[in-house]
Order: structure tokens, then C-alpha cells, then sequence
């Protein structure tokens, strides 16, 4: 079976702008419950391949900042941004 791809940029949210949030760790949760831990590059990109066709949902590694979405057609890429705000880094309290 055909499958899908998902990549993106997870950025940190500045007064001047939005900047890359390096080395973030991510969760990827699909519908049928499985799992996939990844981590953004130093650039806060990250890309995510072979995903099935179905429902996922995006995350920080501590379930917040989560996004849903779908996989509807496995020949066009899919683009999740995950904006974080300042001061909301994961582990900061």
C-alpha cells in the first residue's frame, strides 16, 4: 500500500518574529494507537514518512501544542507548522 508523508517546522514564537525552536522532541499518535517519538533538527525541522492512510494527531513530546490531521492522499505531502508561544517551552514552568 501507498503511503504517506508529513513534515514541518516547529517554531517559537518572538516579539520580532517567529524563530526556529531547535531540537524539540515530538509525538506522533496515529488513530489505530500506535507511536512514533521524533525530534526537530537544529534548523526545528522535522518530516515523518510511511504514515498510513488515516487520522494522526502532532505533538510536543509532553502532549501539548497538539495538532490534528489526515491523510487523505498518500501522493501529496502534508505541511504542520507547530507554533509555540514565549515562555512555553516544553519543561519551563
Amino acid at each position: 500500500s501507498r503511503a504517506g508523508t508529513v513534515s514541518g517546522q516547529v517554531r517559537l514564537q518572538t516579539p520580532s518574529g517567529f524563530l526556529p525552536a531547535a531540537r524539540i522532541p515530538l509525538r506522533l499518535l496515529a488513530s489505530d494507537g500506535s507511536i512514533v517519538d521524533l525530534q526537530a533538527d537544529g534548523a526545528g525541522n522535522y518530516g515523518i514518512s510511511n504514515l498510513a492512510i488515516g487520522s494522526y494527531s502532532l505533538a510536543l513530546a509532553d502532549g501539548s501544542h497538539s495538532t490534528d490531521f489526515e491523510i487523505t492522499d498518500p501522493d501529496v505531502p502534508l505541511q504542520v507548522k507547530i507554533d509555540l508561544e514565549t515562555g512555553l517551552m516544553p519543561g519551563e514552568k
